[in-house]
């Protein structure tokens, strides 16, 4: 359904549901790249501003958004595949 037609037949305004929408996006896309820095740190030993620079310059060279290339690291560890060195 669409945001704006849910929101009014909630009652709230529609830019409060688009706000929510977003901020919900942003926290999850958080927890992805959170979880992938963590598992970069474990499999190569950085520090976590390491990690997160080796993912930023990943996502420079790939033309892949931050947020997928977490979810990509996510999906081979959890799938049992080796990180590409």
């Amino acid at each position: 359904m669409h945001i704006l037609v849910r929101a009014k037949r909630i009652g709230r305004s529609p830019l409060h549901d688009l706000i929510y929408a977003r901020l919900r996006a942003r926290v999850q896309a958080m927890a992805i790249i959170d979880q992938a820095r963590g598992i970069v740190m474990a499999e190569s030993g950085r520090s976590p501003d390491e990690a997160l620079a080796s993912g930023t310059s990943a996502w420079c060279r790939g033309n892949v958004g931050v947020t997928e290339l977490a979810a990509q690291v996510v999906a081979r560890v959890s799938a049992g595949e080796p990180l590409p060195p």
